[in-house]
């Protein structure tokens, strides 16, 4: 078996993410670099997720993000933000 998955950010990569609390997507104001990716496929759907490191207020957390919420710039994680809320 051959399995082929192209993913949108590479590992190094850093990125600007939405948070979701209480109903409403937001930007948050740190960016991260992507330090792992994790595939899941289940029922015929791919799932990319993506491990970030990032540096806020002093320390060093990783979260866990999908690639939907995953973006390039700020703006454009802003843009989509307006656009979900």
């Amino acid at each position: 078996m051959n399995v082929s998955i192209n993913t949108k950010y590479n590992i190094g990569d850093e990125v600007w993410f939405a948070d979701y609390v209480y109903d409403t997507f937001y930007p948050c104001k740190y960016s991260g670099k992507i330090t792992e990716i994790d595939i899941e496929v289940a029922n015929e759907q791919i799932c990319v997720l993506y491990w970030v490191s990032v540096e806020c207020d002093g320390y060093r957390i990783y979260e866990e993000y999908s690639e939907d919420v995953c973006f390039g710039t700020y703006e454009e994680c802003t843009k989509w933000c307006e656009n979900r809320n």
